[in-house]
């Protein structure tokens, strides 16, 4: 019995492992594996391990990792640095353990977002275009901070007068 542990998906001796791979992807990747219902356990019958674990990291090999921002991508970077290394981390320890990594050997590479990212949020402005001189957006909050606005209008967080909102708006 589970209860309340780490979305487990398992798969059973008798089960069609082309569905169960295909369940799989769709179990860990929703959101790209950031959903809390994400599958972050796998218990795999000793008889259909080799053949689900090859099965598995053949599609998961498949999925684009780059630029979340581009068409076509199936996973974005992680967030920072500090995500990166927790992975690698949890990777190492699993390896220390007996685990076998069957891809993506090493991170992707790429100029990553750390630095605008910190540079966006350092700002005190209101609004922020990142590769875009085009920030307005009618779902998002406009306005600006100090002497150049108070409160928002537009979308959800118009309704929120008492707090200052920025929002960061990348064009790749």
């Amino acid at each position: 019995m589970e209860l309340g542990g780490n979305a487990p998906f398992i798969v059973l001796a008798d089960a069609d492992i082309e569905k169960a791979v295909d369940g799989a992807t769709t179990a860990k990747m929703r959101n790209m594996g950031e959903a809390c219902t994400a599958a972050n356990r796998f218990f795999v019958h000793r008889s259909v391990t080799e053949e689900f674990s090859e099965k598995f990291s053949k599609k998961m090999s498949e999925l684009k990792v780059r630029n979340g921002a581009l068409a076509g991508t199936d996973v974005g970077p992680l967030i920072d640095r500090k995500g990166v290394e927790k992975v690698e981390s949890l990777v190492a320890d699993a390896v220390s353990k007996g685990a076998r990594i069957l891809t993506g050997e090493s991170r992707s590479e790429g100029p990553g977002m750390d630095k605008v990212l910190r540079f966006s949020a350092e700002l005190e402005v209101g609004m922020v275009g990142l590769n875009t001189g085009l920030v307005s957006n009618p779902a998002a909050p406009f306005g600006g901070v100090k002497q150049s606005g108070l409160g928002r209008e537009g979308g959800k967080i118009g309704l929120d007068e008492f707090l200052e909102y920025k929002y960061t708006a990348m064009a790749v």
